[in-house]
């Protein structure tokens, strides 16, 4: 078991279910001394601080061997913290070739993973570079160990998806880490004899202030699709189970209020005998599935490849899974600038955009894909990855039996989509607007209007103002006057990702019009 699990949780939960007697075992780490230093205050820019620590422990420790690690919250920090440190090195008159930089994030292809791990170092003027730095995300807190490591520099912070009640919405947030995250990141500098040193980006007087253990993911996010899951699995009050981890009641609630929205569930809150199980069906989050199934009862072909190709890169979570690959020494700007001119969808916006990535991809022979993703500088895991979900997701579709009839909760808002296209739409453009109505009936929850030149108004919510996200097709394009979103993510600013233009009448014909606002108390849990 990892040493940031909350062990004492499991021995309640255990002891209240009344299974007879708990007993731990504890084995104990082979972990060398730490030292553990705090800064005076909280660094507020922790890239800028965490590059200006780098060079300092590599200046003043100079003939101390060891590796550096840097925990930082994403794959975009990781390379700007990459493009950055050769800048710092020269502004300060020291030699770059002293100092080797490595990514680390889950979802960088194999061979770039490997630089990190591996104890090799490149050879500069015919010399060994001494040290590395990695700059890596929560990923190598306990998936890996990587050998060398004697520095470990904490911000003490990483990115979380979970529930804004006030945004009725999953939100991508920068948030402080636990204790025992923390702790576990400290670990990573005591692997080699001698020990090593963590250095923690804020003051030891907020230590106090961090939460023992991280919150448990069914406790921060969205509970559509395990509770769907459990209405198919033939459970009537998939609330009532008792779990390890309960969940809020606002958090149940908000869940069999946005399945009802989807019609998986009847106004008494039932598994819908058709439409509810083919969503269940699909190896998809409630909202995408349903946009899969909007396109494949609309009964043309195109429409359900060019939808299917959209819900495989959703299922990678391609939005926030590095999509693009930007190497060292690569501006991240002059590589999306290339990209975008090769794939971007600036009618319809960026999952049409992302499909059109996995199409083009499709085409390729297999003994192509490789270098095609290179030549375009495209994530092949990733895209490998989001193939077999297609090929899985189109055997779901054609030879599933469930799927074999339109759901009839579908037929009314099939006949308003093809009643409400314009008529004097050619082959092409009818078939892009499709595709668009198809996002919106899956994603309709989550629309925004335009206020302003680029800022817009989350509908739900009223949130305002919400910028759209910097690699979104439309930055240096014509924003929409209405968008539906895939992420809304805070940092320093709110940002929506993953957006497809759309229109008014398009989010009309999709919402259900009966949807309650609170669900009963009696069926749901308790605080």
């Amino acid at each position: 078991m990892s040493a940031a699990v909350d062990v004492d949780s499991f021995i309640r939960y255990f002891k209240e279910a009344d299974i007879g007697s708990v007993t731990t075992c504890a084995i104990a780490g082979n972990l060398h001394p730490v030292d553990v230093l705090y800064t005076a205050q909280h660094c507020t820019e922790h890239l800028d601080a965490a590059l200006n620590l780098v060079i300092q422990l590599h200046v003043h420790l100079e003939h101390a061997p060891g590796d550096i690690l840097v925990f930082l919250t994403g794959q975009e920090d990781i390379e700007l913290a990459i493009r950055l440190l050769p800048e710092r090195l020269r502004r300060r008159g020291l030699s770059t070739a002293t100092l080797y930089a490595v990514p680390l994030y889950a979802t960088l292809p194999p061979a770039q993973q490997i630089t990190a791990i591996d104890q090799s170092r490149p050879q500069v003027s015919g010399s060994v570079v001494p040290r590395k730095v990695i700059f890596a995300t929560n990923v190598a807190e306990t998936s890996l160990t990587i050998p060398g490591v004697r520095f470990v520099i904490d911000p003490g912070l990483s990115k979380q998806r979970m529930i804004v009640p006030a945004l009725d919405a999953d939100v991508l947030q920068v948030r402080p880490i636990s204790r025992a995250q923390a702790l576990q990141r400290a670990g990573r500098a005591g692997r080699q004899v001698g020990g090593g040193i963590c250095i923690r980006l804020y003051p030891e007087t907020e230590w106090a202030n961090l939460e023992p253990y991280p919150t448990p993911e069914i406790c921060r996010c969205d509970l559509a699709s395990t509770i769907l899951q459990l209405y198919a699995m033939g459970l009537t009050r998939p609330w009532a189970l008792p779990l390890l981890n309960r969940p809020s009641r606002s958090n149940y609630e908000r869940a069999l209020v946005h399945l009802h929205e989807l019609q998986a569930l009847d106004d008494d809150l039932r598994l819908d005998p058709v439409f509810g199980r083919q969503l269940a069906g699909l190896p998809l989050e409630p909202m995408e599935a349903r946009m899969v199934l909007v396109a494949k009862a609309l009964g043309d072909s195109t429409v359900l490849a060019r939808i299917v190709e959209i819900a495989a890169m959703l299922s990678t979570d391609v939005s926030s899974s590095g999509l693009i690959v930007v190497l060292p020494g690569e501006r991240r700007l002059d590589v999306q600038r290339q990209w975008q001119q090769q794939f971007a969808e600036r009618r319809a916006g960026d999952l049409v955009t992302w499909g059109r990535v996995l199409q083009q991809y499709l085409k390729q022979s297999p003994s192509q894909r490789k270098r095609w993703c290179g030549q375009y500088h495209v994530n092949e895991r990733l895209l490998g990855a989001a193939a077999s979900a297609y090929t899985q997701l189109m055997q779901h579709l054609n030879h599933g039996s469930i799927y074999a009839q339109v759901a009839p909760k579908l037929k009314t808002l099939i006949l308003q989509i093809l009643d409400t296209l314009p008529p004097d739409l050619g082959s092409a453009e009818r078939s892009m607007q499709l595709v668009q109505r198809c996002i919106c009936a899956g994603f309709f929850r989550q629309a925004a209007c335009r206020e302003g030149q680029r800022t817009y108004r989350v509908i739900r919510s009223g949130h305002r103002p919400v910028a759209l996200h910097p690699t979104s097709v439309f930055v240096d394009a014509v924003c929409p006057e209405w968008v539906i979103f895939r992420d809304f993510i805070c940092t320093s600013k709110a940002y929506l990702r993953g957006v497809t233009a759309c229109e008014p009448l398009w989010l009309q014909t999709c919402r259900h019009a009966d949807t309650p606002t609170t669900i009963a108390p009696e069926t749901a849990a308790t605080d």
